[in-house]
């Protein structure tokens, strides 16, 4: 590892460059903010061992990689230990009334809603790709999927979220509650 202020400040470029996105996608995973940071933080702490010349080409990649895997980490011990207390709340996956508003803002978070029901590997691929911007290439590299499959992935979860929004739209002249079933039109709209 080099010594002086090349690796230094070449580390400070890095963190700059990648602390948002890696603390977008933790959070995405951890569902916790704190938790979120703590596991940027030793993602780069990780970062500072490893020998410059041999991630500097592929350091995004290996940034995800590692703080996916730590994330995921954090999950697993989380469930472990309620489990072990007996304790398991799954995660609060609430959605706003679609009757708030009409505006573009509320398909856009509508849109956003319809992803995060998405199974959690196909939610990360698509929350890589269009909130982190990454190549299929690298998502595959982050993953440990193939290429191939970032893209199956992709397309069907795009699909389910596409089908999810346009049925959302046609009830949204039905957004009142029901009075013959007791529900919402929203209570109607489901992925298959």
């Amino acid at each position: 590892m080099p010594a002086g202020g090349d690796h230094s400040e070449w580390l400070q470029e890095v963190v700059e460059r990648w602390q948002g996105p890696l603390i977008s996608m933790a959070m995405g995973i951890t569902g916790d903010l704190d938790r979120a940071r703590e596991v940027t933080q030793d993602t780069f702490l990780r970062l500072c061992r490893q020998n410059r010349a041999k991630v500097e080409r592929r350091v995004a990649s290996w940034l995800f990689t590692v703080c996916r895997n730590r994330a995921l980490d954090v999950i697993r011990k989380d469930r472990r230990m309620l489990a072990d207390e007996g304790v398991y709340h799954a995660p609060d996956t609430r959605q706003e009334s679609p009757a708030e508003s009409l505006s573009r803002e509320d398909s856009i978070e509508w849109v956003r809603e319809f992803v995060q029901e998405l199974k959690p590997r196909d939610r990360e691929v698509v929350r890589l790709r269009f909130e982190h911007g990454m190549s299929y290439r690298a998502i595959s590299s982050v993953m440990g999927i193939s290429v191939g499959n970032v893209g199956f992935i992709l397309h069907e979860s795009l699909k389910k979220v596409r089908k999810r929004l346009v049925a959302w739209e046609r009830v949204r002249p039905e957004r009142e509650y029901d009075d013959r079933s007791g529900r919402s039109a929203m209570d109607r709209v489901h992925f298959e």
